[in-house]
């Protein structure tokens, strides 16, 4: 009897397991098909094939080189992804990492790709063969963000040791080592317009500026009342933006001020509070904000939400919505020109956006498996949205 009792609860066991998948992919359906009614025609995309379920390896950033059109994806299995973009194919897929690949960027020329890793290391890879280069090790936990120097010969590395770092590619030596963090950085903006400076967002709930020639903090900018995880820098330097997981975007006035003890102000009113811009509009986390090169009117946010969304920040409105990810945005990033805007997700895809004249979709890609091509919206078609626009 005691068998008998055995069988027929791992036979129930299995029945019940069988039936709770087949209600996990019938919502899975639903919350695609949901997803693709929220999408305007704007976002009118054509699948090969229907998204499939969550996977494990997402990419954790994105990468675009500008000389050859291609897209690096950093991927939570220490997985590196480069694609090209006018075929639409994969062009090498290897594992860099011995643990998670966390973020990547091109220098200017493409000729190197520099990967960071939970491992504490930051490798540079040949841009045109992706052999391994060099390796640098200073960070004491991951490194979370990556940003090429515009003179190319400096590397700047933010990580979760709560520390932001300046390398000298020429001697592979940490060249200005800013510690005393409070919290963990989660982002970081570099520009020199004016004067060269980082910004950083942090876990403590600010955005601060550090500037490098005198190298110390010279700047907090409060507001957010849950972690910042997201900021930039506006590009002739005159504003500093961040998300947070309050669900919105800060912006604040950057003041250049050389009469003041440390060169740069606050802009407060007449009770002394920072003048700031707030945007909501998001219904979770802002994970991602970039500026557009192109217009400093307009800010581009990625959020937990799934959606990207484009900000007149002029009118303080939103003025484009897009529901391409089922599942929180992790990065985006957007390119040097304004004219490419990419987005990583935990539903282990990228989405691929050209901006030329408005948003228009260009690819969609899927870390894990092959391309996925999204079709072109016919020319009459996408000229009366424009003019609508």
């Amino acid at each position: 009897m005691r068998q008998n009792s055995a069988s027929f609860t791992n036979s129930s066991f299995h029945r019940k397991s069988s039936i709770f998948e087949k209600v996990k992919d019938h919502l899975h359906q639903r919350q695609v098909k949901k997803a693709r009614k929220k999408r305007s025609v704007h976002d009118w995309l054509v699948y090969e094939n229907q998204i499939g379920p969550l996977e494990e390896d997402y990419a954790f950033d994105v990468a675009i080189d500008e000389v050859n059109f291609r897209l690096a994806c950093a991927g939570s299995t220490g997985i590196i992804s480069v694609w090209k973009l006018t075929t639409q194919k994969k062009i090498k897929s290897w594992r860099g990492h011995e643990e998670k690949a966390v973020c990547c960027v091109f220098n200017r020329q493409a000729t190197s790709l520099f990967t960071g890793g939970a491992e504490h290391l930051i490798i540079e890879w040949d841009g045109s063969t992706f052999e391994k280069l060099r390796y640098l090790a200073g960070h004491d936990h991951w490194v979370r963000r990556l940003i090429v120097h515009p003179s190319q010969t400096k590397l700047i590395s933010a990580g979760l040791d709560c520390t932001i770092k300046i390398w000298d590619l020429e001697s592979n030596e940490i060249d200005v080592g800013l510690k005393g963090c409070v919290d963990i950085v989660t982002d970081i903006a570099y520009n020199e317009r004016i004067k060269p400076i980082i910004v950083w967002s942090s876990w403590d709930r600010l955005a601060k500026v550090f500037d490098i020639e005198q190298g110390r903090h010279v700047l907090s900018f409060p507001g957010h009342t849950d972690y910042v995880l997201s900021c930039c820098i506006k590009p002739d330097a005159t504003f500093v933006a961040a998300g947070g997981r309050d669900k919105t975007i800060h912006i604040w006035p950057l003041i250049h001020a050389p009469s003041h003890e440390k060169g740069w102000k606050l802009a407060l009113n007449d009770d002394k509070v920072a003048i700031q811009i707030v945007l909501k509009g998001h219904k979770y986390g802002v994970t991602a904000v970039n500026w557009s090169p192109r217009d400093g009117n307009i800010l581009i946010s990625g959020s937990e939400d799934g959606s990207v969304k484009i900000w007149n920040i002029a009118r303080r409105t939103e003025m484009a919505a897009f529901h391409d990810h089922l599942d929180a945005i992790v990065q985006m990033t957007i390119s040097s020109n304004g004219q490419i805007i990419a987005s990583t997700s935990k539903d282990a895809t990228v989405v691929v956006r050209r901006i030329k004249v408005r948003i228009v979709p260009l690819l969609y890609l899927s870390h894990s498996q092959n391309c996925r091509l999204l079709s072109k919206l016919p020319y009459s078609l996408f000229r009366s949205l424009t003019n609508m626009l």
